[in-house]
């Protein structure tokens, strides 16, 4: 709970969150396939956003057990 009031969590959810809709846009300016790709797009971008999430809490977990014990 705590991790969610860091600063860099704002920052990936509300990137992520802009880039999706601007991603969600381009169907509106191609032509066949884009909402495919619209969708593989998002979802990738999910991906990257829950991996750093991941990887963030993770090292932010492992540096305060370090901090308890020295």
């Amino acid at each position: 709970m705590e991790l969610l009031r860091q600063p860099v969590f704002l920052l990936l959810m509300t990137s992520s969150s802009v880039f999706a809709v601007f991603l969600a846009s381009t169907p509106y300016f191609g032509f066949g396939d884009d909402p495919k790709l619209v969708k593989d797009s998002v979802l990738a971008t999910l991906l990257l956003v829950g991996l750093f999430g991941a990887v963030i809490s993770a090292s932010s977990s492992v540096a305060n057990e370090i901090r308890i014990y020295l």
